[in-house]
């Protein structure tokens, strides 16, 4: 997808084999998209009915631009900014509901987003620590 700056923040999608209406996971990360835990973690939650995005953060991985850590100045408005753009790009696919999950560092670029008080976004904490 990209950002309002023009950044291609790039994601892998997974969805569930049968066509239908799914709601959507939205999982931004700096810890790569293409990840063996991440993908097996959204491949699993597309067999139990979920649409998954999995996105690299601004800077990291396959994603363009350029990374701020979390806690330096600036990274805040990037995050907010980004998440915001990428819940928009997800709230496109077939779906009635969106949440945006994550652990560790994702947890807290979650929340920058929804800063933004958009209602089409549920935050779910912990939902990657599920027994699948």
């Amino acid at each position: 997808m990209e950002a309002r700056d023009g950044a291609v923040l790039r994601a892998d999608g997974y969805s569930p084999t049968s066509v239908g209406c799914y709601p959507v996971l939205l999982q931004r990360t700096p810890y790569a998209k293409a990840s063996e835990s991440n993908a097996a973690t959204a491949r699993n939650l597309a067999a139990r009915g979920y649409v998954v995005a999995v996105q690299d953060i601004r800077g990291r991985y396959a994603s363009e631009g350029d990374f701020i850590w979390q806690f330096q100045d600036g990274a805040e408005t990037f995050d907010v900014r980004d998440g915001y753009d990428a819940v928009e790009w997800a709230r496109a696919w077939c779906s009635t509901r969106r949440s945006a999950g994550a652990h560790e560092c994702v947890t807290l670029r979650s929340v920058c987003s929804s800063r933004c008080r958009r209602v089409h976004v549920r935050l779910r904490t912990g939902l990657l620590s599920l027994q699948l």
